[in-house]
């Protein structure tokens, strides 16, 4: 992000530009794992097309 700022007070726009869209992107795949490990418990995965039902757990409380 620092990149990024520094190349934005330059004027450097399209370096600036490109910077965001890295970062972005980094953010965003981070969140699709954090989703798929402890939202879905790796029952569903990207770029995969089967569903691992032996990751399913079944909690039962009183």
């Amino acid at each position: 992000m620092r990149r990024a700022h520094n190349k934005e007070t330059k004027g450097d726009y399209q370096d600036y530009d490109s910077e965001m869209k890295g970062a972005s992107q980094d953010f965003r795949n981070t969140l699709e794992e954090l989703v798929e490990q402890y939202l879905l418990g790796g029952v569903v995965t990207r770029f995969s097309r089967e569903v691992k039902t032996k990751n399913l757990r079944l909690e039962l409380s009183n």
